[in-house]
């Protein structure tokens, strides 16, 4: 089955509450606007949906040492029958040791190649990211220079080649977006209910399956693994072979050591191939062997696990006094949200999230952060510290907030009203929050964070109690860099990636998206900038400005709407 039907199971198992408020609004749903203010953004880093094949050059006789290096890091180029015209320039006896999938290196820049001394030869780069041998793709700091040492000698009939090279490849940036491709990867949070993104990135050709199924096999980002977040295949169990593919189908072989999990395992081990794979558009379904003798197995039922969990795309919003979904200029509210509006009166809110399967609402004012229960509206101060506060809602029902003078964040169950008090397992230097936003499989949280050298963006894990799904700790923090000016906020965009509000020196706020675990693009700006809210796909974005006009994207422009409002809330 492929991801989008798995996926219209998912959708149809929400719950009624989001379905109600969702055909209230129908009518008059929110409208893309053909007129207002426009302003515009160049695009950077953009992926490229379409692989290439490059043929460098084999080495020629006469070559010199320098020749030799520079010709063997162009024909990293060249992917086909894993990198044969590379190893050409390798000495016989080291063809076979060099490692192409090691390592990418990625820059903007070609090397600057220098005699090192009788038999080596070094070779400079100006660097920006990276990439391991698991597909993870990491940035580097600015301005950061790699020096990689190649040892040669002549060969019997005098030729030089490579006895010794870092393993890895080096590739120009348009080089690797060309050649390379994000994939998204699925692993199971600690429940085995959710599944957890994970962005690796490929060969775009045909190695990439395999690739991913041993990356299945491996387990999950080493960030995310301290959130517990796991596979579905059990420890000990290898990859048998390439994945195979014929027609349709792709069949992936494992080793004995699976012949003794249990049915519901295999179950849940299909559905993480299966969408795993759903990037291949010629692969309609995904079969499992074991040493070459088929698994007979389906996937789960569609209420056992959650696969990219939706929220409705209309945008909740609070305006005068009225909570409601927006439909063109006016707020339509349900039974829920109507409810939810005596019990707001008196607390001025300014900011708001909304969780309609944790049955919870939550909102920042003036006298610090309150949260209800939606059936049920009854406010409770959950952080009263000083100062603006941070604050975020997950699917699971737990409020966070965070200050911006302390690097302690807190997260509060409403029906018991208790808290936990978290911090990063590692203090990267964090010194406050300006805003935190946790992702709806309730695995990740993304923070804006103070610092001595600026705000920054991270990401990190969530531990949680497996009987309450209370969070008892966060991981390392993922240090990302999205670049722009000050950030001022941010929200999920969709399951992988970041949308980061950064004002400049002018009023002009940058949207930068960043994927988590790849690379960031920049797609427009809005005047006086301040909020920035998700839905389920880029087109879900919706940014407030100063004023309180809600911007809509428009291509890779912002277009006013003729709406006004207090705030958008964030549905989780």
């Amino acid at each position: 089955m492929t991801r989008a039907a798995y996926r219209r199971r998912a959708a149809r198992s929400a719950t009624a509450a989001i379905v109600v408020l969702a055909v209230l609004v129908l009518a008059g749903c929110a409208r893309i606007p053909t007129s207002g203010q426009v302003l515009a953004g160049e695009s950077e880093q953009q992926e490229s949906d379409q692989s290439y094949s490059f043929f460098p050059d084999a080495p020629r006789d006469g070559m010199s040492r320098e020749e030799i290096v520079e010709g063997f890091l162009d024909a990293g180029t060249g992917t086909q029958n894993d990198y044969e015209v590379a190893r050409e320039y390798l000495a016989d006896s080291y063809r076979q040791e060099w490692d192409p999938n090691a390592r990418i290196l990625i820059t903007a820049s070609v090397p600057d190649v220098v005699d090192a001394g009788p038999d080596s030869i070094q070779a400079s780069y100006k660097s920006s990211a990276s990439v391991d041998s698991e597909g993870l793709y990491s940035e580097l700091k600015s301005g950061t220079t790699e020096r990689l040492e190649f040892t040669l000698a002549q060969d019997s009939a005098g030729e030089w080649r490579i006895t010794e090279a870092p393993p890895g490849i080096v590739l120009l940036s348009q080089n690797f977006r060309s050649l390379f491709k994000s994939y998204t990867l699925y692993f199971y949070d600690d429940t085995l209910s959710r599944l957890v993104p994970d962005v690796r990135w490929f060969d775009a050709q045909q190695t990439a399956l395999t690739r991913i199924a041993r990356a299945l096999v491996n387990g999950p980002a080493p960030w995310l693994a301290e959130g517990n977040v796991v596979s579905a295949i059990p420890s000990g169990v290898s990859l048998l072979g390439a994945v195979t593919v014929e027609g349709d189908v792709a069949d992936v072989d494992f080793s004995s050591s699976l012949s003794s999990t249990s049915p519901d395992q295999y179950s849940r081990m299909l559905l993480q191939l299966t969408e795993s794979f759903a990037d291949f558009e010629a692969i309609t379904s995904v079969t499992m062997s074991i040493t070459g003798v088929p698994i007979d197995q389906e996937l789960p039922p569609e209420d056992e696990v959650v696969v990219n969990r939706q929220v409705t795309s209309t945008p909740l919003v609070y305006k005068s006094g009225e909570l409601g979904f927006l439909g063109g200029v006016n707020v339509t509210a349900s039974p829920e949200t109507a409810a939810l509006q005596g019990a707001l009166a008196s607390l001025s809110p300014q900011k708001g999230a909304y969780s309609a399967d944790g049955d919870v609402a939550s909102f920042v004012t003036p006298n610090g952060v309150f949260t209800t229960p939606i059936s049920d509206p009854e406010p409770l101060l959950v952080d009263a510290r000083p100062g603006p506060l941070a604050m975020s809602l997950d699917s699971w029902g737990y409020t966070w907030t965070g200050s911006t003078d302390g690097p302690g964040l807190r997260a509060t169950d409403v029906e018991d009203r208790q808290h936990s008090w978290l911090e990063p397992a590692e203090n990267v230097g964090a010194t406050g929050y300006r805003a935190i936003a946790v992702s709806r499989d309730g695995a990740r949280l993304a923070v804006l964070e103070n610092s001595s050298v600026g705000v920054r963006v991270a990401v990190m894990a969530i531990e949680r109690e497996p009987s309450t799904n209370r969070p008892v700790a966060l991981g390392v923090p993922l240090v990302l860099e999205p670049g722009g000016a000050s950030p001022v906020d941010l929200a999920w965009v969709d399951e992988t990636s970041l949308a980061v509000l950064a004002v400049g020196s002018e009023g002009t706020a940058e949207v930068r998206t960043q994927t988590v675990g790849g690379t960031v693009s920049v797609n427009g700006a809005v005047l006086d900038g301040q909020q920035i809210t998700g839905s389920n796909t880029p087109a879900g974005l919706r940014v407030l400005d100063k004023d309180h006009h809600i911007y809509v994207p428009k291509g890779n422009r912002w277009q006013q709407s003729d709406a006004v409002v207090d705030f958008i809330l964030t549905q989780v």
